[in-house]
C-alpha cells in the first residue's frame, strides 16, 4: 500500500470513527486524558498492519512521554477496534 491509498482509506476511517462519536459521545468522555487512538480496521487487513506499523514507528521515538496504562486492551467501536499499541 501506498502512501496515498494509507491516506485515501484512512480519511473514510475517521470519518466512520466520528460518525460512531456521534452516535456514541459517551465512550470519548469515558476515555483517559491523553489518550492516543490508532485506528485499527477489522475490514481491511492491509490498512490494520499499515496503521500498525506507522503507530509503532511513532511511539517508539516517543515511548518515554506515551503511556497505555489504564485502557483496556480492546474496545468495539462500530466495526473499529480501538486498542493501545505497546511499542
Amino acid at each position: 500500500m501506498n502512501n496515498d491509498e494509507q491516506v485515501s482509506k484512512n480519511l473514510e476511517l475517521v470519518g466512520r470513527f466520528f460518525e460512531h462519536l456521534l452516535d456514541h459521545p459517551s465512550e470519548l468522555d469515558a476515555q483517559p486524558g491523553g489518550l492516543t487512538v490508532i485506528l485499527v480496521p477489522d475490514d481491511d487487513e492491509e490498512l490494520a498492519e499499515a496503521n500498525l506499523a506507522m503507530a509503532r514507528s511513532l511511539m517508539l521515538k516517543d515511548a518515554a512521554s506515551r503511556t497505555t496504562a489504564g485502557v483496556p486492551d480492546h474496545e468495539d467501536a462500530g466495526g473499529i477496534l480501538l486498542r493501545p499499541v505497546h511499542p
